[in-house]
């Protein structure tokens, strides 16, 4: 009798998002390695501290400006980059209001996030209308074509969408940050060579 072979695990759909841990900017389908590998497991502790002092209001603030592109998380559902709409302080913390797309909204909508679901923020930061008001309703396609030309922009292809640099960009005290810098990327030389 031929014996049983274990069945293949199962690959989501192209067009299915793939869940990443709360809070871990780019985990993605790392996930699974950095439960068995300790390396990995460090460096999404790593990317979750340097994600909470980039996003910390005194220091994000002056970024959250209208047409900044963010890498935003509701829940365990990663939405992958947005425009910011708009930004506001309501106590106890900031709420941005911002234009992602979604798998039940695939021509995109604006969504009111707390600045905790901010996982990064870009450098680019798109021109956007002055005379029209982002949360219009008729600004929907103008906001979805904006966010296809930069998330298909050829001059990042390769690399993805440059984020901030906490220390020369965002001028976060490199105290502050103390090894996080150098340990993420000593964690990601370290799995590189796995």
């Amino acid at each position: 009798a031929a014996a049983a072979r274990p069945a293949a695990p199962k690959q989501p759909a192209a067009n299915q998002a793939v869940a990443k841990p709360a809070g871990v900017p780019g985990a993605g389908a790392a996930a699974p390695a950095a439960a068995a590998n300790p390396a990995a497991r460090q460096l999404a502790i790593k990317k979750e501290e340097l994600r909470r002092a980039i996003t910390k209001p005194e220091h994000c603030q002056q970024f959250l400006q209208k047409g900044r592109l963010v890498g935003v998380k509701a829940g365990l559902t990663d939405l992958g980059w947005g425009i910011v709409c708009t930004a506001t302080k309501a106590e106890p913390q900031w709420q941005l209001k911002v234009f992602v797309l979604s798998a039940d909204k695939p021509r995109g909508q604006v969504r009111a996030f707390p600045l905790s679901c901010v996982q990064r923020i870009s450098k680019v930061k798109a021109k956007l209308p002055d005379d029209r008001d982002p949360l219009a309703p008729d600004m929907l396609p103008v906001l979805f074509e904006t966010l296809n030309k930069v998330k298909n922009h050829p001059n990042f292809g390769a690399k993805g969408i440059p984020e901030l640099d906490p220390i020369t960009e965002m001028k976060i005290p490199a105290e502050e940050l103390g090894t996080l810098i150098q340990d993420i990327a000593a964690l990601q030389q370290q799995l590189q060579q796995q």
